[in-house]
């Protein structure tokens, strides 16, 4: 993710510092929590993958984690970093031969797992139409995904025992839309986007909207909501895998403004 960062920051510092009208910057803290279901069917370099998160492994959310994000809203640009994580756990006796990163759980075995799930955000918005309250962007980024996956499994009837790990990640790039309004003078700020990106019949979205209300000029509350879907059917890329994930999340906060 950094060698995306560097350039892309390179390449917005010069319109934000000649934009003329001062902007804002915003630093939120918040907690995060959600779901996550989809399956990977296939290899991944080399190893065998046939795990559905949801049906074979049972996870479900392990609790809020802690995120962040550092933004700057200007009149004509704006520039976002954030970086998200949520925990989920199952534990769950599986009906069919599961395989992960080459190792196999067999039918009736108990298979205890985790997975971490972190996004890291980087996107800069053209604000293509402006009026006194409200406008509309084209935005430009990048969407890093790293997911680890730990599993332990245990079957009663033969007394075999086995344990896999896999630790992988994708940048994913992204173009898109987004608006925003403000009421009040300011005092409260409200945003929708729509990002995506296709590739032959492979695709990615990401959908989400946040609210920011400021009791205090420099300080506030927000929340907000997301929706990944990544679906990359076995043909789309090569013939080695079938990967769909679905992520769903919520959070809330406290945001500085300066």
């Amino acid at each position: 993710m950094r060698s995306f960062i560097v350039p892309l920051c390179l390449l917005v510092a010069a319109p934000l510092c000649a934009e003329g009208e001062p902007g804002h910057w915003f630093l939120d803290v918040h907690s995060v929590s959600g779901t996550l279901d989809g399956h990977y069917i296939g290899l991944q370099s080399g190893n065998d993958f046939s795990v559905d998160l949801k049906n074979d492994l049972g996870i479900g959310s392990k609790g809020t984690k802690p995120g962040f994000g550092l933004e700057y809203q200007g009149h004509r640009f704006g520039l976002e970093l954030s970086s998200n994580q949520t925990e989920f756990t199952g534990s769950q006796a599986i009906n069919r031969q599961v395989t992960i990163n080459g190792q196999s759980f067999s039918a009736g075995a108990l298979v205890n797992s985790d997975v971490k799930f972190q996004t890291t955000t980087f996107n800069w918005t053209i604000r293509a139409l402006t009026w006194d309250h409200a406008w509309v962007g084209i935005d430009l980024g990048v969407r890093a995904i790293n997911v680890t996956l730990d599993a332990t499994g245990y079957n009663a009837l033969s007394g075999v025992s086995a344990w896999a790990n896999y630790k992988g990640g994708l940048p994913l790039p992204q173009v898109g839309l987004s608006t925003g309004v403000k009421f009040m003078e300011g005092r409260v700020l409200a945003r929708a986007y729509y990002h995506t990106l296709n590739y032959k019949s492979a695709s990615f979205v990401v959908t989400g909207a946040d609210v920011r209300v400021f009791p205090l000029s420099w300080l506030g509350v927000m929340a907000y909501v997301n929706q990944a879907k990544l679906n990359v059917p076995q043909s789309a890329i090569n013939d080695s895998a079938n990967v769909v994930l679905n992520q769903n999340t919520t959070g809330g906060g406290v945001v500085l403004r300066f």
